[in-house]
């Protein structure tokens, strides 16, 4: 690499390095220097010459011996796994441009991240180490708007250091190898590409990683299954009176992203703006080599990238579980809530509590729509602050006989701005109440926990 670019690239890493340092620093009631000097170190390092395991935060070792087991090992939360399928069709033409039948764009993101935490050279210390990486990316478009996406990636390749691979096309980058394909034709699990439109993809996938290879076709096959189509509500109850619901217990319950934000883990949408998929607050696909960063952010900076894309594990390991947890569990004790805690979240914190969770953010084409067992002496099933798309747990929740209540705020505080959230899954007879996870926490516990 040229000299100005090492120059370049040493003022940058060095920024970084200092402002990841400072987020470590300012978010500790008690601050421990040594902590925040050893993962300032730990980034410099890491992001100079990304081998694998990286090096992605230091935690103490008396503190954290266990959660990283108890959060992620033990319930099957190791590897992170992100899919994305943003298509243009008349059913989504809000989100996704569609006008007429010519539209047929199309963009895959899947990700699979395998995570540890090894005892660090200092022995007091316990590092969270990103293992492997997987990263599949597709975009179809007319041959005209590809060439832009094709003009950012050729151009980052050349500008930051991948190499050309000794009898292969692949690019490789310290530990990582780059695959790039165009125009792929493989009708066993993809449709042709659509007449004027042309392709482009290509595999991120770290040294000696093999998880991906059963998992491949995945997008694909659940593209040709699945599409999402947003719900019209029915004709529900809202409700502000907790006396209203208690005829419904013992209830199951399902959460969602709302109660890992009232314990500071990010929402899912950060993982959006991470992986260039969804356009906020617009809610609309991005899909234009302008405004996708993802390509750039990846090439030039692939230890940048997965230190963002590792923010819900780092700061799920840096989360103590809420007030809303600690009821969990005394209505479980207390036979108010039963059964497993349905969960879309990635986070763990249901096991800190030691609870049983069914994890159902899972994107197998046998788990499209989740197999629920739920618990026989269940009333009711009761989803708190969910927005993600699981609206078969619901369905399957009437389906069972349970009575299906909503605990929503119907949005979120970024800073002191409400953004809103409405829901679009209450059918006819459901409850809602427009209660943050914490509210309505406060509330069961004052009536009977």
């Amino acid at each position: 690499m040229i000299w100005w670019k090492q120059l370049f690239l040493c003022f940058y890493q060095s920024g970084k390095a200092l402002r990841r340092g400072s987020e470590v620093f300012w978010q500790k009631e008690n601050i421990d220097i040594d902590l925040f000097l050893y993962n300032v170190l730990i980034y410099l390092k890491n992001t100079t010459h990304m081998d694998l395991p990286y090096k992605l935060a230091l935690f103490p070792k008396d503190e954290y011996a266990d959660k990283f087991g108890i959060q992620f090992w033990k319930s099957g939360r190791k590897v992170n796994e992100m899919l994305w399928r943003r298509t243009q069709l008349e059913k989504n033409k809000d989100e996704s441009g569609w006008k007429s039948e010519t539209d047929l764009r199309k963009k895959l993101v899947h990700g699979l991240d395998g995570y540890t935490m090894e005892t660090h050279e200092k022995k007091n210390l316990l590092s969270l180490n990103l293992n492997s990486v997987y990263l599949y990316f597709h975009m179809s478009m007319p041959k005209a708007e590809l060439s832009s996406y094709k003009d950012k990636l050729h151009e980052s390749l050349k500008l930051w250091g991948w190499m050309n691979l000794v009898g292969s096309k692949d690019r490789v980058r310290w530990s990582l190898r780059l695959s790039i394909r165009e125009n792929v034709e493989d009708t066993s699990f993809r449709e042709p590409i659509p007449d004027g439109y042309e392709s482009i993809e290509f595999s991120l996938i770290s040294d000696g990683n093999t998880a991906h290879k059963l998992r491949e076709n995945y997008p694909w096959i659940i593209l040709k299954n699945w599409i999402r189509e947003k719900n019209k509500p029915g004709n529900y109850i809202k409700t502000k009176s907790v006396d209203d619901i208690m005829k419904y217990f013992p209830a199951q319950v399902e959460t969602g992203g709302g109660a890992s934000i009232e314990c500071w883990v990010p929402p899912l949408k950060r993982m959006h703006e991470v992986y260039s998929v969804l356009k906020h607050p617009e809610e609309v696909f991005i899909r234009n080599a302008e405004e996708d960063n993802l390509v750039t952010l990846l090439l030039q900076d692939p230890e940048g990238f997965y230190f963002q894309a590792s923010e819900i594990q780092r700061k799920a390991l840096e989360a103590k579980p809420s007030l809303f947890y600690d009821v969990l569990k005394r209505g479980h004790k207390k036979g108010l809530f039963v059964g497993p805690i349905i969960t879309n979240n990635y986070d763990g914190l249901v096991n800190l509590k030691w609870l049983e969770d069914h994890f159902v953010r899972k994107f197998d084409p046998q788990h499209l729509v989740p197999e629920i067992e739920f618990h026989p002496e269940a009333k009711s099933l009761i989803v708190v602050w969910s927005h993600a798309d699981r609206r078969m747990v619901q369905a399957a929740a009437r389906a069972f006989g349970l009575k299906v209540i909503y605990v929503d705020p119907e949005g979120y505080h970024e800073g002191n701005i409400f953004s809103p959230y409405p829901l679009e899954w209450p059918q006819d007879w459901d409850i809602h109440l427009q209660w943050t996870a914490r509210e309505f926490a406060e509330k069961i516990l004052r009536a009977q926990v």
